[in-house]
């Protein structure tokens, strides 16, 4: 939700942007978004209404964070009152990023692109030095393991791994060498209708994917690869054993995925990602 306090509702200082960003990716003529899957290319282009509701929306999640703002400083002043800032770690992230007109998308996620799988992970704590930051990919499943360190406590068998020795730069050369380069991210169409006034829904039962985002240390480069199917019954109806559409991008020279080089690649390297990509579909704990 993006529903500001009536205290901010109608708060925008000069100075801060008066709409949406506006990337390479934003508006794309039907043209060239029609080697993507049909949720892409089937959108419109986006109308001046649409994009209007678009910069409203980046706005008032703007204005709402304003009061997620109070309250981390509420709680940071808690924890200074109560004498316990210099043990305590602040641990700020989200579950998933946003779109607001790339591809031609309205305001919503559900999206292999990087703009709704990408997000932000800040930390301030005992250990861990100021204004640092680190390279290798983390997830979400990450973060039990590393507050469970961050406690002293030994983590069970999960997924994720502890971010620990990258946020206190203890990480010997070892560990840097054998952490993941790449990540696996699935998911299963919802339903989600049209917003801010499009002709198309926000996704269409096209929209199933898995997918690896492969980082530049990989043995396949810095790319982005999914395959999606088609179906409306989810997890455990839908195998991905019948792909309808492929997409490969080629991130150091198309960062905003407006280029999709599938059926350019080899027909070697197509094979080699099928395989890695439904390897990561099967795999479980420590696999």
């Amino acid at each position: 939700p993006f529903t500001p306090a009536p205290w901010y509702k109608d708060t925008w200082e000069e100075g801060w942007p008066a709409q949406a960003p506006r990337p390479p990716s934003w508006n794309m003529t039907k043209e060239q978004r029609a080697d993507h899957h049909p949720t892409i290319a089937n959108q419109d282009i986006l109308s001046e209404e649409t994009a209007q509701c678009i910069d409203e929306t980046f706005q008032n999640r703007w204005r709402t964070l304003m009061s997620v703002d109070d309250v981390i400083a509420d709680t940071h002043q808690l924890c200074v009152d109560l004498g316990i800032e210099e043990r305590t770690y602040f641990i700020y992230s989200s579950d998933h990023g946003f779109q607001l007109g790339e591809l031609n998308l309205a305001v919503d996620k559900r999206n292999v692109y990087e703009f709704d799988i990408k997000i932000h992970l800040a930390v301030r704590g005992p250990g861990i030095p100021a204004g640092t930051t680190f390279s290798q990919p983390a997830t979400n499943v990450d973060i039990a393991p590393t507050i469970l360190d961050l406690a002293g406590v030994q983590a069970p068998r999960v997924d994720g791994r502890s971010l620990v020795p990258f946020l206190k730069k203890t990480a010997d050369e070892v560990t840097a060498a054998g952490w993941r380069n790449a990540t696996y991210h699935e998911y299963y169409y919802v339903g989600i209708d049209n917003k801010c006034g499009q002709q198309h829904p926000i996704e269409s039962p096209d929209n199933n994917f898995i997918a690896v985002r492969y980082q530049s240390n990989s043995k396949f480069g810095n790319i982005l690869y999914a395959e999606f199917t088609t179906g409306e019954k989810g997890p455990g109806f839908i195998a991905f054993d019948t792909i309808n559409f492929y997409e490969l991008y080629d991130m150091d020279k198309d960062p905003w995925q407006m280029t999709n080089i599938y059926n350019s690649t080899t027909q070697e390297m197509k094979d080699a990602l099928h395989n890695d990509v439904h390897q990561w579909l099967q795999c479980k704990g420590g696999d």
